[in-house]
């Protein structure tokens, strides 16, 4: 993978190679950068910088899976990856940038799982960012950012992010447009859960496929206190009504022993980098997490 990044940055910031230090936004100018940017019009024929801006994005789309602290940004530039604005270019080469410092951390997988560590997991007593690692077993957590204002671009702020890791590392990780017209934070964060739990019944029939079959419920965790407890029947759903029926495919899945939902506090939530910009500790500590980097020798 190191090498896809490494001719990404050859064709558009070969100062890279050079070891220069090129000049890209960082910090707030980025994220804000990032959270304005809008379609161009639709010309009959794309500029050359936009075609360098697709070129970008494609080149790091390919390595996402593998570097999952380009998720957030990418979904940002892949919204308006048909029609890049100037700004977009702009932003695309921070994220090349950014995959380039880190062209060398991947995923690694496995390591050393303290047996009441992974208890504890499981049981709710040490959950996501609190715990030292990802569990080795199967588990997930699910995120998503609302946007309350409606505004023309509110649809692409109304996103959810879901982190699936097994063996310390992340297996899957995604940030994706809700789609729907959404009305509070509980709902979008139900759909976040609801979409961590599809997935999560596909791994698990992969883990059975290969013979390694789940011995309990796989943990779904989220920081939305409502929603766990609608999903789990332990709180009045009347204001949830008109959208209650999305629990219900979830609540199948926790009846039959597929998994089982889990509140954690926001500080230690895994799945927040995938939605929301965070502090550079938080971020490190997200990653640090995803990509299990303490087993990495």
């Amino acid at each position: 993978m190191p090498q896809k990044i490494v001719e990404a940055a050859r064709e558009h910031m070969p100062e890279l190679l050079r070891g220069d230090r090129p000049t890209v936004l960082s910090g707030k100018r980025l994220t804000d950068a990032a959270d304005t940017l809008q379609l161009a019009d639709r010309g009959v024929k794309l500029t050359p910088q936009q075609v360098r801006t697709q070129s970008i994005i494609g080149h790091l789309k390919f390595v996402e899976r593998v570097q999952p602290r380009l998720s957030l940004i990418l979904h940002r530039l892949s919204c308006v990856m048909s029609a890049p604005p100037p700004a977009a270019y702009e932003v695309a080469r921070a994220a090349l940038y950014t995959a380039y410092a880190h062209k060398d951390n991947g995923i690694t997988y496995g390591g050393q799982f303290a047996s009441d560590e992974l208890e504890g997991c499981m049981h709710g007593h040490i959950l996501g960012l609190d715990a030292a690692s990802a569990p080795a077993e199967l588990a997930a957590s699910g995120d998503a950012s609302w946007c309350a204002s409606p505004t023309e671009r509110s649809a692409d702020r109304n996103i959810y992010g879901i982190l699936l890791t097994y063996r310390g590392g992340a297996v899957y990780t995604c940030t994706k447009k809700i789609g729907l017209i959404v009305d509070s934070s509980h709902e979008s964060e139900a759909i976040a859960t609801a979409k961590a739990g599809e997935h999560v019944a596909y791994a698990r029939q992969v883990l059975c496929a290969l013979g390694a079959a789940p011995a309990r419920p796989t943990t779904i965790l989220s920081d939305n206190k409502a929603n766990v407890l609608v999903a789990n029947n332990t709180a009045s759903a009347a204001r949830c009504r008109h959208f209650l029926r999305r629990y219900l495919t979830l609540q199948r899945r926790m009846s039959e022993g597929e998994c089982t939902v889990i509140k954690v506090p926001d500080a230690a939530m895994p799945a927040d980098f995938l939605t929301k910009w965070l502090g550079a500790a938080k971020l490190n500590k997200s990653i640090a997490y995803a990509t299990n980097s303490r087993a990495r020798q």
